[in-house]
């Protein structure tokens, strides 16, 4: 799987072996990789703002903040997802048929319908 990001300068790619990476859309160098899930990466996806980067392997989502030197922010887990969305600030997550909601003080919320 493969996104660009909203600005269009960076290309993100999933791995089979559950390395996301990222790079320069460009130049195709790679300029870094963020480790983390167990298995071949299913989905990845920027928010609307490009500030956040959420993967997701089927049994778990990770974040990242792009904005802080790629820095991991949340990870829920999430079996059985096979795509993701994330909202403009990256505190809303949509996956699978689940939505969460981050709150300023770091709570989770599972938002069902």
């Amino acid at each position: 799987c493969a996104r660009y990001s909203p600005d269009g300068k960076l290309l993100v790619t999933g791995g089979q072996d559950g390395i996301v990476r990222v790079w320069d859309a460009t130049s195709h160098r790679e300029l870094r990789s963020l480790a983390g899930l167990a298995n071949r990466i299913l989905d990845v996806t920027f928010s609307t703002d490009g500030h956040r980067l959420a993967a997701c392997d089927g049994a778990a989502v990770l974040i990242w903040d792009t904005t802080s030197n790629w820095k991991q922010t949340d990870e829920w887990p999430a079996p059985t997802v096979r795509k993701i969305a994330l909202g403009a600030s990256g505190g809303l997550l949509m996956a699978g048929d689940r939505l969460w909601y981050r709150t300023p003080d770091r709570q989770s919320l599972d938002i069902r319908e």
